[in-house]
């Protein structure tokens, strides 16, 4: 059997294979184990009380509103997680969003991952006319719009943010305190994609129900995709959905048109 190592003098032979192994478990290992320690702290601090007051913190310098969060916590797999998220304007008591759980992270694509289930947001008009929270005036009018224009409304493009909303519901209530327009059962996503040459962004939207200016409508399914010459492309729509409503993109029934 051939030797790996071969001594002449002071010079050691050290086959290709060898020398692989050396580095291996010279530097892949110990990188590997301190990255595995790093993960394991982390999942324990997040939960801590520091960690959260640092969260919170960090967010409503981000969104300019107050933030309060019940928990926080590290899920699967590697993601962060915010429990019982409350969101209020600065100087209020009234909460204009809450949501049972916030999940944040990034993907391999360096994506910003935005998962909110059981969300809820509430707009408000003030006596001026404009619509609060201010960090979502731009939803304010968004019931008297085309549901399709959203890829302009939201502002999105050249952001690599993914968003998915599960089980949301949004209320409008205008200057007199008087709820006008509502949806819930709100299951929204929009993530970029790339086709070809071409960047655009995706978007998914279903609604179980709502009203808009005293108009029902129900069962709402769209698909389509979007870029900054066309906000729509249209990819599927419930057929059943759209022969009774038109509220948003689709005829609606009831009410005062």
């Amino acid at each position: 059997m051939a030797k790996s190592r071969e001594s002449s003098g002071n010079m050691q032979v050290i086959t290709p294979g060898e020398r692989r192994s050396s580095f291996f478990s010279s530097f892949v290992v110990p990188f590997l184990m301190v990255v595995i320690i790093l993960l394991v702290a982390i999942f324990f601090i997040v939960k801590t009380d520091g960690s959260k007051e640092v969260i919170t913190d960090k967010l409503g310098k981000s969104l300019g509103m107050d933030v309060e969060l019940a928990g926080t916590r590290v899920g699967w797999p590697y993601v962060l997680v915010l429990e019982g998220v409350s969101i209020k304007e600065k100087d209020t008591d009234k909460t204009s969003i809450f949501a049972k759980s916030v999940r944040l992270s990034k993907d391999f694509k360096f994506r910003t991952n935005i998962f909110i289930n059981r969300g809820e947001l509430t707009l408000e008009q003030s006596g001026d006319g404009d619509w609060g929270p201010h960090t979502f005036s731009r939803l304010g009018n968004l019931p008297t719009e085309n549901i399709t224009q959203l890829s302009k409304t939201l502002d999105l493009f050249d952001k690599r943010i993914v968003i998915d909303i599960t089980d949301s519901e949004i209320s409008w209530v205008d200057k007199s305190g008087s709820k006008i327009s509502s949806v819930s059962g709100l299951y929204f996503k929009t993530l970029p994609v790339k086709i070809y040459k071409h960047d655009m962004r995706y978007f998914s939207l279903s609604i179980n129900s709502g009203v808009v200016n005293g108009s029902k409508f129900s069962d709402i399914k769209k698909e389509w995709l979007a870029s900054k010459d066309k906000s729509y492309l249209g990819l599927y729509e419930d057929e059943a959905a759209a022969d009774e409503n038109e509220q948003w993109g689709v005829r609606t029934t009831g009410g005062t048109k």
